[in-house]
């Protein structure tokens, strides 16, 4: 078996994987109904040695707990898309009109007490030289809400994780969000798993704001985090957070971790550590600094880049305090603004609430500009040229590594005479600013984007990397 032969067989065992995960999530999705209903002592769960049925389906299945919870959610929402899907059927079934003409009327003559032509017309056969009447089309049912995906993970055309992401969208909808469903599952078919969560994410900001809104609120009161000792001795912290809180953590571990990797690249393999203990030693040394210390070693100064349209603020703020019900803005998530390192979109008022916390608001509105050419005066790209780089590359130009993760390269090299200045400067992660250096790629800088073209360069010749604004 060849490569082609052996991916091709790769896809089809996945595609059959899936659609039995569809399968043994509905069976989860029952154990879990019968567990409720029976709760107690000597209910179904307590009478198998277990408390709830994801911790009987964990302790059957193997599974770890949080795993247990998504099949049962995955499988509850499955047999409700089912459920749903039989009812349209029915009520079409009854909506169908008679394929035979009218019903005969009991209080008409009988077929021995009329002429055969008119008993036969009674019944919707023509008589002799009439034209024969067209049966009546059944009317199309509506499709019923989840049933697009149920029929998707069944074909094994999506896996659990991206129906997951699909279904949980979903759900934070407040308006009729099947053309959505039919948009994200087609979606799904082409994107992996992160730019399907981004797509999702946003097309709810841009069709249900509302939705987005509710979604906000309650990620706000959802975010927990805690610490707990493990039966080894060692410590484990888990948390869940919403954006606007989780976006300054995530920003300086980040930060921290990229520095790191960058100083340990001329240490051996064998010493260096794994993003994951960086990022530990990273909030480590973010614990001892609140707490006192003012020797952190090599800590980098961090920004968090909040985007928003200039009109969505002002009109956040013209309308603050206004309310609805549910405690949400009247005019939330009208537009759409992001945050670096955060795929789910957020609102205008969440973005003005994160800057006044990061006390960045009146730079905004009524700062001083800062400079971003300094022609040949410096070599090195200040904070705000690196800032408003990345506003347009929105991380590395080649590998899109979130901009934590990446330096301005000059792309006329400063040794040949290149402008410190941001029509000469890109946003490149570490691994691809060495691969420009030993390959050379030409760059080519438009208003709001990069293009690169690698080839490799003859051998013996210099690499080179050329630029051209628009």
């Amino acid at each position: 078996m060849d490569a082609d032969d052996a991916l091709k067989a790769v896809k089809a065992g996945a595609a059959a994987i899936h659609a039995l995960q569809a399968v043994v999530a509905r069976f989860a999705g029952r154990v879990d109904a019968a567990c409720e209903q029976s709760p107690g002592m000597s209910g179904f769960a307590r009478r198998r040695g277990a408390a709830s049925g994801p911790a009987l389906l964990a302790a059957v299945a193997g599974l770890a707990p949080g795993e247990a919870n998504r099949l049962v959610d995955l499988g509850r929402s499955l047999l409700a898309a089912d459920a749903a899907a039989e009812r349209a059927e029915g009520e079409a079934e009854r909506a169908q009109p008679p394929l035979l003409g009218a019903q005969v009327d009991p209080a008409a003559p009988t077929a021995e007490e009329q002429p055969w032509e008119t008993a036969l017309a009674g019944v919707g056969v023509p008589a002799a030289g009439a034209v024969p009447p067209v049966p009546p089309v059944p009317p199309a049912r509506e499709i019923a809400p989840g049933e697009v995906l149920a029929r998707a993970m069944d074909a094994g055309a999506i896996s659990p994780q991206q129906a997951e992401v699909i279904r949980a969208t979903l759900a934070d909808f407040t308006i009729d969000s099947r053309e959505a469903e039919r948009e994200f599952v087609e979606v799904a078919s082409r994107l992996g798993l992160r730019k399907l969560m981004a797509h999702c994410f946003w097309r709810l900001g841009e069709l249900d704001p509302r939705g987005l809104a509710l979604r906000e609120a309650r990620q706000r009161k959802e975010r927990f985090a805690s610490v707990t000792d493990q039966a080894d001795g060692m410590v484990r912290i888990f948390g869940l957070l919403d954006v606007a809180t989780a976006a300054p953590i995530k920003a300086l571990l980040d930060s921290m971790s990229s520095d790191a990797m960058r100083r340990q690249r001329k240490l051996p393999k064998a010493e260096r550590l794994t993003p994951g203990q960086l990022a530990a030693d990273a909030l480590a040394d973010v614990a001892l600094h609140a707490i006192g210390c003012t020797e952190v070693p090599r800590r980098p100064k961090t920004t968090v880049v909040v985007r928003i349209d200039k009109e969505a603020l002002v009109d956040d703020l013209r309308l603050l305090g206004l309310v609805d019900e549910a405690g949400v803005p009247q005019d939330a998530c009208t537009r759409l603004t992001s945050v670096d390192g955060i795929l789910q979109p957020i609102t205008a008022s969440a973005a003005r609430l994160m800057a006044v916390d990061a006390q960045v608001l009146p730079t905004v509105l009524g700062g001083e500009s800062v400079p971003l050419d300094l022609g040949r005066t410096k070599r090195l790209f200040t904070k705000w040229q690196k800032v408003a780089v990345n506003e347009r590359d929105r991380g590395c130009v080649r590998c899109s590594a979130p901009p934590a993760f990446c330096h301005g390269h000059h792309i006329q090299f400063w040794d040949d005479d290149g402008p410190t200045n941001v029509a000469n400067a890109v946003s490149l992660c570490s691994g691809c600013h060495h691969r420009l250096h030993e390959q050379g790629w030409d760059l080519r800088v438009h208003r709001d984007h990069v293009e690169v073209r690698e080839h490799r360069q003859p051998s013996g010749s210099e690499p080179r990397a050329m630029f051209a604004t628009a």
